[in-house]
């Protein structure tokens, strides 16, 4: 009777790719560097240990000594890369803030300026009540309207005539 058994393969784990799958899965710690360097740290240490004829078992354990500290360089450096991507954007939010609150302030100066208009045109500026952030003033004769946001550079402002006409100063860069 003839029985067949399994071969035995002659390469250690970590030769083999199911060892270097091992690898890539033990670097999902250290994404997303990680998957990448995790697999060739060890073919690294696969190298240097068949040339220096150790225990198949050490080639782990060494591999892990060198994965922990790399797992930590990686995701620091990640962290700093992340840090100063954000330091070098952050100028252009807060560029990008400062034309919003500039566009806040025109809407609230041209709106005032025209229900000051709506007001001279129906007889009654009297019932005029000046919106929050806008200084100014509507009377019969017309009204001068001006932005109170704090942090602008630049006020806009509005003025109305007598007939209701509205005119809004843009502001200049």
């Amino acid at each position: 009777m003839l029985v067949l058994l399994p071969m035995q393969s002659t390469k250690p784990l970590s030769a083999s790719p199911l060892g270097y799958g091992l690898a890539a899965f033990a670097g999902v710690l250290a994404f997303p560097l990680g998957i990448v360097v995790s697999p060739l740290a060890l073919y690294l240490v696969n190298k240097a240990i068949a040339a220096d004829v150790k225990p198949n078992g050490l080639r782990w354990l060494v591999w892990a000594l060198l994965g922990v500290p790399a797992v930590i360089v990686l995701n620091l450096g990640t962290a700093f890369v992340i840090g100063l991507a954000s330091a070098i954007l952050q100028p252009s939010l807060e560029a990008k803030k400062q034309s919003v609150r500039q566009g806040m302030a025109k809407l609230a100066v041209t709106l005032a300026a025209k229900e000051c208009s709506v007001n001279l045109v129906t007889g009654s500026p009297e019932k005029f009540q000046l919106p929050e952030d806008v200084a100014g003033k509507c009377t019969s004769e017309g009204g001068e309207f001006v932005s109170t946001f704090a942090d602008l550079p630049r006020q806009v402002s509005a003025s109305v005539d007598k007939e209701g006409r509205v005119m809004v100063a843009e502001p200049q860069d």
